[in-house]
């Protein structure tokens, strides 16, 4: 859903949301800004979705600011020292470690032929046709129960679901408005909708697109019988 910042304590790292919808403010926290070049200040306009905390009460999950580049570095807060050669050189040590530690791991799955069947880009599949989605079992799950309520038409988990995806990331081959419509994912373990989509083009749908970051990135699923 979409609304305004309108209040924002940059020190405390919160503020809350007015839905576009005038219902109650809704509380959020910068852990749950999601592709943002820069803090949040009051006034932004945003996309969010919205779960409980323990406690029952409403708050937002995955904010997105409106017209901020991704790309852009986050500005240090105020008073935070920079870290010193001696930090940077650890950083550097530990990463060049953990990249070859994938490395190896990589190669390890190559040699056992696990990674046989993997996920294939959009854009390296542009000119083959749709191809089959391959994901973990517990995700693959969520997938199929989601292909499934698309096919009987709900009910679905979400108001969220069936509406219109706007395809502002420009992700996708461009169509008239309302030619493209999105539905949750459900990802284990998570209270909120999380990151994972199906967005479905044409009515009724003639091709799926599956997501798992939040519309950085897409798949094309088999055709659907």
């Amino acid at each position: 859903m979409r609304g305004k910042v309108v209040s924002w304590n940059d020190d405390r790292g919160f503020g809350f949301i007015q839905p576009e919808d005038q219902t109650g403010e809704v509380f959020f926290h910068i852990s749950a800004l999601r592709k943002a070049g820069r803090r949040p200040l009051q006034g932004d306009a945003v996309e969010f979705d919205t779960t409980r905390d323990k406690s029952g009460r409403l708050k937002a999950a995955w904010v997105m600011l409106e017209g901020v580049s991704a790309q852009a570095p986050q500005p240090r807060r105020a008073g935070r020292p920079p870290r010193n050669a001696s930090q940077r050189n650890d950083f550097g040590t530990l990463f060049k470690a953990a990249a070859l530690l994938v490395m190896l791991f990589v190669g390890w799955l190559l040699s056992q032929g696990n990674l046989q069947g993997l996920l294939h880009t959009l854009g390296g599949q542009r000119d083959s046709g749709p191809v089959q989605l391959q994901a973990d079992a517990p995700i693959q799950r969520e997938i199929d129960k989601t292909l499934a309520l698309i096919k009987r038409g709900g009910p679905f988990p979400h108001s969220q679901d069936g509406t219109v995806f706007q395809n502002r990331e420009r992700q996708l081959p461009a169509q008239a408005r309302g030619y493209y419509r999105e539905y949750t994912v459900r990802t284990p373990g998570l209270p909120h909708r999380g990151p994972r989509r199906i967005v479905t083009g044409g009515n009724p749908p003639v091709i799926f697109y599956y997501t798992e970051d939040h519309y950085d990135s897409f798949r094309v699923l088999e055709k659907q019988p």
